[in-house]
């Protein structure tokens, strides 16, 4: 053996009931090198079952490159119990990190609607926005009251008794 290694890498692959095929250990746990025709995968998994995982990483995963995926899912823990419960969550695509929650709210006889908001929306976003969009008719739609535990209102302007509005938040 050459004394002047000083760092190793250990490779075990096997079978058993707990699924794993190789475990890694050591310095640089593996690297592949896809090389010569387009499209060569380095590394490539396969499961038999939806409810399996083909890869599973504790830690932080760098991506030098792109990322192609069919459905853009993510969890994250519950802002509000993060020792027991996930929020999942999918990706919306913007320049800019922001959390988008949508939905649609019918006025009362006098224009106005309460809105209420996930109970961990104010722990988990900040600097909030709204878009509303009246339905049905013209008229003016406004923020009654913004953001506060958990909930708005809105208001929109030319409403009857017998005219309902809707608006989303």
């Amino acid at each position: 053996m050459n004394s002047s290694i000083s760092s190793f890498n250990a490779l075990a692959i096997s079978q058993s009931s707990s699924g794993t095929g190789i475990n890694v250990s050591g310095g640089n746990s593996i690297i592949t090198r896809a090389v010569g025709k387009p499209n060569r995968v380095g590394i490539r998994s396969f499961v038999d079952d939806s409810t399996d995982w083909a890869g599973d990483f504790n830690g932080n995963v760098n991506i030098n490159g792109t990322l192609t995926s069919t459905v853009k899912d993510f969890k994250i823990d519950h802002p509000l119990d993060p020792a027991n419960k996930y929020l999942s969550h999918s990706f919306v695509e913007s320049p800019e990190m922001l959390n988008v929650y949508s939905g649609n709210v019918t006025t009362d006889g006098h224009g106005d609607a309460h809105v209420t908001l996930p109970e961990y929306f104010e722990a988990l976003n900040e600097d909030f926005r709204y878009q509303l969009t009246v339905m049905g008719q013209f008229a003016q739609a406004i923020v009654g009251q913004e953001i506060k535990n958990n909930a708005f209102t809105i208001a929109i302007s030319n409403i009857t008794p017998k005219q309902t509005r809707h608006a989303s938040r």
